[in-house]
């Protein structure tokens, strides 16, 4: 029996939890060249944190979608923003 692409299984939230790992991973390399030094593990876990929560969100969101790659980490990004902008619009007050 043939695979289509009507019969394989949805990956939107795998998708949208790789963005998450990218994140991270990318975050990781920024951070590390920036401060000319590795994070504590506190902060690793914080970062984690802070890219695998829009991930799971994203990832909840394009569940059972058949999205591309590109739309997947565009909601993945729009989502983080959001995250971001909820979380430091309330302290500038």
């Amino acid at each position: 029996m043939a695979t289509t692409t009507e019969s394989r299984p949805d990956r939107g939230f795998r998708r949208a939890m790789l963005c998450g790992l990218g994140g991270f991973l990318t975050g990781l390399l920024v951070l590390g060249a920036w401060s000319g030094e590795m994070l504590s593990p506190e902060d690793e876990g914080r970062l984690l944190f802070i890219c695998l929560t829009p991930a799971l969100v994203a990832g909840l969101i394009a569940k059972g979608r058949h999205w591309s790659w590109a739309r997947v980490a565009a909601v993945y990004v729009i989502t983080a923003v959001a995250l971001v902008v909820g979380t430091v619009l309330p302290e500038l007050k």
